[in-house]
This record gives structure tokens, sequence and C-alpha cells, in this order.
């Protein structure tokens, strides 16, 4: 189902006439990153490769993961995504050599999974 929006054309999915998702149309592309975070206090960036519509973002293992959008952030002007929550944004434009950081204050071997919509 399409419709338009403010302006902004949006694709749903409807289930039992209840809307379940909605994202921009151009957003079509997902690719998934997987950081080891071999070393606590330690930052792992990921630096985008082009346009970057929307993400989601957790820890596979029961840790709490700080996250930055500037490198060296994620150890001063950071935000925590507690254990077992999924960061989600959505109508973001990040763009090509703009960056996602993070690093977690324990467990070493943290995985982090991000989904990018572009």
């Amino acid at each position: 189902m399409k419709k338009s929006w403010i302006g902004l054309t949006v694709c749903a999915v409807v289930v039992a006439g209840v809307l379940v998702y909605a994202v921009p149309e151009r957003a079509m592309n997902a690719t998934v990153v997987n950081t080891d975070l071999t070393l606590i206090n330690t930052e792992y960036c990921y630096t985008a490769t082009g346009d970057i519509r929307s993400l989601d973002v957790q820890a596979r293992q029961g840790q709490d993961i700080k996250m930055a959008f500037v490198t060296g952030g994620s150890g001063t002007t950071y935000f925590t995504i507690k254990s077992g929550t999924t960061y989600y944004a959505d109508s973001i434009h990040m763009v090509s050599g703009q960056v996602v950081c993070w690093q977690t204050p324990a467990g070493a071997g943290t995985d982090v999974e991000m989904i990018i919509w572009s």
C-alpha cells in the first residue's frame, strides 16, 4: 500500500487493519553489518559507503553499548543502547563518509548488529 503523507510517499504493511511498519519508499535496500567489539572501552566504527535512510542497531549478546555519530564520541558524547533493546532511526540522511561508532563498557567480544536501509 502506498500513501502520500506530508509530501512523502511511504510503503506500509497492514495486518488485520493495523499499520505495522512504514518506511520512506526510497529506503528499499537492506544491508546487514555485524561488528565484533573485541576489546572493552575501545571504539569501533562503521563508515557509510552510500546514503543511509534508516538503521536498526542492537547488541547480539546481553550487553549495553555506547553509540555515537562522530569518531571519538562513543567514549564522551554517546548515548547508551541498553541490553535487550534496539535503537531505530527512520527518515535520517547519512551520506558516504559519515560514521556510526560503538564501544562496550563490559563484555569483550560483544557483537553489534546493524541493519542499514538505503
